[in-house]
Formats: structure tokens, sequence, C-alpha cells
């Protein structure tokens, strides 16, 4: 994978998103963190990331901060 650092199991997740609102994800399927999403299918991986999107905007809204950087 381009970008990726040797030897630093678990940073492979990389989440881009463009201007235009298309979100891409890619990880290393040998990565022992993240690995796992490798035995999803579409359905399961867009529930995965709209259920850890949910949690993280209900924790900045009871927490008072932005974790989604805006």
């Amino acid at each position: 994978m381009p970008n990726e650092t040797k030897g630093q199991a678990g940073d492979s997740l990389k989440i881009d998103v463009t201007d235009d609102g298309q979100v891409t994800i890619d990880w290393d399927p040998n990565d022992p963190q993240w690995g796992w999403l490798s035995a999803l299918n579409d359905e399961q991986l867009q529930e995965f990331v709209n259920n850890a999107l949910s949690q993280l905007i209900e924790r900045d809204e009871r927490d008072g901060t932005d974790d989604l950087g805006d």
C-alpha cells in the first residue's frame, strides 16, 4: 500500500473524503487491527462506518467537542 509505514501494525486504515463527499476506505488486509474489515461485504462496511460516525457525533454533542474536524 502506498503511504504505509512498515512495522506499524494497526496504522493501515486510510479514509479519504473528496470535495463532493465521496468516502473511500483502504486498509491492509494483514493488519491485525483492521484486517477484519476484509471479511465484510459493502453493506456491512457501510453499516460499520455509519455506526462509528453516529457514535462519534453523539459523543461530540454530549461532550461539546468536535472530533470530526468541522
